[in-house]
């Protein structure tokens, strides 16, 4: 029982004191979050462009072959 009590004197010293402080923390909390998600939305978004040649195993470029990356739907073909 000893224990308990000691538990609740020391989440009183880190508890909130009032309204106000609870308020202010709330909206930190949302300015926080609504930051990080504005800040994820550029990384989702990214393009990325890959150049390079398809070639056979002799080495000859290869015409309307369907590149696809790996994992994903996107996919493209290499020019005709």
């Amino acid at each position: 029982m000893g224990e308990l009590f000691a538990y609740c004197n020391i989440f009183r010293i880190f508890a909130p004191k009032n309204r106000e402080f609870e308020r202010m923390m709330k909206l930190l909390k949302t300015i926080l979050l609504f930051t990080a998600m504005l800040l994820a939305i550029p990384l989702q978004a990214a393009d990325v462009v890959v150049k390079g040649v398809v070639t056979d195993g002799e080495g000859e470029p290869l015409i309307g072959v369907t590149v696809q990356q790996k994992g994903t739907q996107r996919k493209t073909i290499t020019n005709i």
